[in-house]
């Protein structure tokens, strides 16, 4: 069995300069097919980004709500999905081992692997096991649901294989990895007090998967409903993922996605921002 596909990709970054100071910011974007890889916007995005951060000094430690536009939380759950990987499953490192059809996030949450999207950077009919790709719903309304599986963690597990059976390279064996994984889009965020909002994060890396513990360095502004914003820059922001699925309190409408992760704008309802 055998199928042919596209994938076109463009990164870039920008550069910056005010009165001394120097901001960067990068970004890229992805598409099955060329006439919709759309650079503009990801120009428009990473220009808006760097100019937004000119100025920026770190505020003092505070708990307030944080706003993760797409690309932000997309990289969220890149730096979590093992948690809803058979491999944690069968190793008893996942959090959701025990919770199988309970309610662990807000019943407007919704979470899916769907190997048959369409336009999907990884949609394909079968997975590298030549298992049936298929759409697979970890957390639906709010309730966890599934894990995702290839062959071998689906055997021992007693379930079925989701068609999550990827490899690497030829020498390597299937590893558990997602197709197109993401959070359903929601009706629209509405800013109405002090919000952080997360402009970029570095140090997603050092997160850990298993205990959902998380301490990065951000970048970002502080806005309000009316129009306020203050660059904010040298900061970490800490929190819990497991925890910040319970304290979403608004899921945007602007679905978009950053490879084969994607996510709209969330509204956490608090987190710790570090500072001076």
């Amino acid at each position: 069995i055998s199928e042919k596909g596209t994938v076109y990709t463009a990164m870039a970054s920008a550069v910056a300069e005010d009165k001394g100071d120097s901001q960067i910011a990068w970004g890229f974007t992805q598409s099955r097919y060329l006439e919709d890889l759309d650079i503009n916007r990801l120009a428009d995005e990473i220009v808006s980004g760097a100019v937004s951060l000119l100025g920026g000094k770190p505020v003092p430690t505070t708990s307030l709500p944080v706003l993760f536009p797409p690309y932000s939380f997309s990289q969220i759950l890149e730096a979590f999905f093992q948690a809803f990987s058979g491999e944690f499953l069968i190793k008893g490192k996942s959090y959701f081992d025990d919770k199988k059809d309970q309610k662990v996030a807000p019943s407007f949450i919704s979470i899916v692997d769907d190997g048959r999207l369409t336009h999907g950077i990884m949609t394909r009919n079968f997975d590298d096991e030549g298992s049936p790709t298929q759409k697979t719903q970890i957390i639906k309304d709010g309730v966890f649901k599934n894990f995702i599986h290839n062959t071998y963690t689906a055997k021992l597990s007693g379930e079925k294989s989701t068609g999550n059976g990827f490899k690497a390279t030829f020498k390597e064996p299937p590893q558990v990895y997602p197709s197109n994984f993401y959070l359903q889009k929601g009706t629209g965020i509405k800013i109405e007090s002090k919000t952080f909002k997360v402009i970029q994060l570095l140090g997603l890396h050092t997160a850990n998967p298993v205990t959902g513990d998380f301490s990065v360095g951000a970048s970002g502004a502080l806005i309000d409903g009316k129009g306020f914003s203050q660059p904010v820059t040298g900061v970490t922001l800490s929190g819990n993922f497991f925890q910040m699925l319970k304290d979403i309190i608004q899921v945007g409408d602007d679905l978009r996605f950053y490879g084969n992760f994607g996510s709209p704008s969330v509204l956490v309802e608090k987190m710790v921002l570090g500072g001076i």
